[in-house]
């Protein structure tokens, strides 16, 4: 990379798959995936690079129309229509965890019509327990050897824990990022996280840390980021990978400051812990950490207020830590997952937190965010 910083994790943003092309020509293996529930250190041990899956917020889906019906996650059929149209020509497979009825059921359709040279699904069971993480466990080991059948040798522990290392240093320094946004004002701006966050998933990991290590020194140093506003946001909801959204919250006179999201905190926020097998701590890790709508945690012997804190005390710790004082809810048409839990998200953080919230049901797309800014501005003038 020439460019150092925020400037090279801007354009890498701009043009997601231009590392990962390159790396292709120059004999790499790219492993595409979904969502944060694929271990991505199986994925570095077997030395191919880990390149997120996503959609262009942008682009009108013709191809997909063909195949999928219309109430159907706009997410998936945006990345599903851009492979057809081949944008994702250069990944030599794909990784495919079963979160949700809307990745299951295109993992067929994107097999038979694309053909991939590997391709895998990752069962995630929807409870947390001893007995998930043992099945959990399990199929981690499956695709271990599925892994190796494909690159025709063995994934070593040693391997898979030197890969650890380097996920883990990944996520320690996107928390310390992070850290950037607790001042206030923050040190840099919420459309600036979701870049970096994008330019991060489209990297190999050992690149994405020297990016990150040049873009927090930039960030520390520099005097021109973002002004002090009343409104300090937390932003919650599912597939978030286009930083329109959050331009507009900014230009109606508001800061994002935290976030519940699959690009962002439930991709980093918890480590891998260092077990003696490997397999153990990944498990542990993605399945039990990984704070998603997709995986209950409650229990029946609960009251509904035991319940709803298991479920969400990490928003009212980022309420916390963030010094947020409003929230938006920004979810995906169709996401059963997340539109289940958002009426009980919702009166927690009114009732529990004491926090005005704004609920926008979104189609993935960009084009058209007008309707949209009346009621950020007026909210933003609420909470402010």
């Amino acid at each position: 990379m020439a460019e150092k910083g925020l400037t090279a994790a801007k354009e890498i943003y701009r043009d997601r798959s231009k590392r990962a092309r390159e790396l292709k020509g120059e004999g790499s293996k790219v492993m595409g995936y979904f969502c944060c529930y694929t271990p991505l250190e199986l994925i570095t041990a077997a030395g191919m690079i880990p390149c997120r899956i996503m959609g262009d917020t942008k682009e009108p889906t013709t191809e997909a129309d063909i195949y999928l019906d219309p109430v159907f996650c706009p997410y998936v059929r945006t990345c599903f229509d851009i492979a057809m149209k081949g944008r994702y020509d250069f990944l030599d497979g794909s990784l495919w965890p079963t979160s949700c009825d809307n990745l299951i059921n295109v993992y067929g359709i994107w097999e038979y019509n694309l053909k991939p040279l590997y391709i895998y699904q990752l069962s995630i069971p929807k409870v947390a327990d001893s007995l998930a993480l043992n099945f959990f466990k399990q199929d981690i080991g499956y695709l271990r050897e599925s892994l190796e059948g494909f690159i025709g040798r063995e994934i070593s522990d040693e391997a898979i824990s030197q890969a650890i290392d380097l996920h883990n240093e990944n996520r320690a320094l996107l928390r310390q990022l992070y850290e950037l946004r607790k001042p206030d004002p923050p040190l840099l701006y919420g459309s600036e996280v979701i870049q970096i966050l994008v330019a991060v998933m489209s990297l190999p990991v050992a690149e994405a840390n020297q990016l990150l290590r040049g873009v927090i020194d930039e960030v520390r140093a520099r005097h021109d980021g973002p002004k002090r506003k009343s409104a300090r946001l937390l932003i919650s909801g599912n597939e978030l990978d286009d930083s329109t959204f959050i331009e507009l919250i900014e230009e109606c006179g508001a800061n994002v400051v935290a976030d519940d999201l699959c690009i962002g905190t439930r991709f980093f926020w918890y480590d891998v812990e260092k077990t003696p097998d490997p397999l153990d701590g990944i498990a542990r890790r993605y399945l039990g950490d990984i704070r998603c709508p997709r995986t209950y945690r409650g229990n029946p012997e609960m009251t509904r207020r035991q319940e709803m804190e298991e479920r969400f005390n990490h928003i009212r710790d980022f309420v916390n830590q963030f010094d947020v004082n409003g929230a938006i809810l920004y979810i995906l048409k169709y996401c059963d997952s997340e539109e289940w839990e958002a009426p009980d998200l919702r009166d927690y953080i009114q009732e529990e937190l004491g926090l005005p919230v704004l609920h926008i049901e979104h189609d993935y797309s960009t084009v058209a965010l007008a309707p949209w800014r009346t009621r950020v501005q007026a909210f933003v003038e609420m909470v402010g």
